[in-house]
């Protein structure tokens, strides 16, 4: 143990953790003040966080328990997802627009994201209205009384090692072969999976913020790069494959989207390099030391 570590109780601080994040969304959801962007994009990572601890507990989980979570979070994502995409689609022209090096590509990518926004107002509602709202309700508060119920019996380092063990290698492994695949949905699958830990770890990070905290932030920094990546690749599909448009302008549209995407993943590409060059065993092994746990299980 390294000497000044703290006393862990793992199992507590995650099902504390995930209590008090459905508390927090419940709170907004059954408030008065209506949905707004900001609000909608507080309850999607709120859905995130909670399926990241669900995963990390997972080893101590029966598997239709776990099972139920999972869908049950799906679904309230789903709820949620609409105005998220049609907002970051839109942004992502303004950046596109602001950064157009010519007056063509500027004047082609204006005619594009005037085509996205007439798409996006002849869809249905955005914005969740009642029923989606009260389902959100639903699924967070039966997601708030499974983590008040559950019992995990399986000791602090045990929990570290299957649950979090997972997560990384999961990342580490989705990380690898997207870069080798170089597909827009294995990046995403990398991204879901970097996220994962991230969010795992910052639930431990107070009893080894020395060791954590710069880690925990260069994983903040690639999940975005990747987000960005996911922005890019949505809003590609939208460009190609939904929108009427001029076929100079949609040429052009794609080209600068392909760009921004190329500059962002050559950069994930380092970080990717840092943060996972350990294998799953030595990293949490490790990590196990310096909270002061006794890990077991292969490293």
């Amino acid at each position: 143990m390294k000497q000044g570590s703290v006393c862990v109780d793992l199992p507590r601080e995650v099902t504390t953790s995930a209590v008090a994040l459905d508390a927090l969304a419940l709170e907004l959801l059954r408030g008065d003040e209506p949905f707004s962007a900001e609000s909608i994009h507080r309850v999607r990572v709120t859905t995130k966080r909670l399926r990241a601890l669900w995963n990390m507990v997972r080893p101590e989980l029966r598997k239709k328990d776990y099972l139920a979570a999972k869908e049950r979070l799906r679904l309230a994502a789903k709820c949620v997802a609409g105005q998220r995409d049609a907002t970051v689609m839109l942004a992502t022209f303004d950046e596109l627009i602001e950064a157009a090096h010519s007056a063509k590509l500027r004047h082609s990518l204006v005619a594009v994201r005037q085509a996205a926004e007439e798409f996006f107002a002849a869809e249905t509602a955005q914005v969740p209205g009642a029923t989606e709202r009260q389902k959100l309700i639903e699924a967070l508060d039966a997601d708030r009384r499974q983590w008040e119920k559950l019992e995990l019996g399986r000791a602090d380092a045990s929990l570290l090692e299957h649950g979090l063990r997972d997560t990384y290698a999961r990342a580490r492994r989705s990380g690898r072969f997207a870069a080798r695949a170089q597909r827009p949905e294995d990046f995403h699958r990398w991204r879901r999976w970097t996220k994962y830990l991230f969010y795992q770890l910052e639930v431990i990070e107070r009893f080894d913020p020395e060791r954590l905290s710069r880690y925990i932030r260069e994983l903040k920094s690639l999940g975005k790069l990747l987000g960005r990546s996911q922005d890019y690749a949505v809003t590609r599909r939208l460009v190609r494959d939904k929108l009427d448009l001029q076929k100079q302008d949609q040429r052009r549209a794609l080209s600068a989207i392909e760009r921004k995407d190329r500059s962002v993943l050559r950069r994930s590409r380092a970080l990717r390099a840092r943060l996972f060059d350990r294998r799953p065993g030595k990293f949490v092994g490790t990590l196990s030391d310096e909270m002061g746990l006794a890990a077991g299980g292969r490293r």
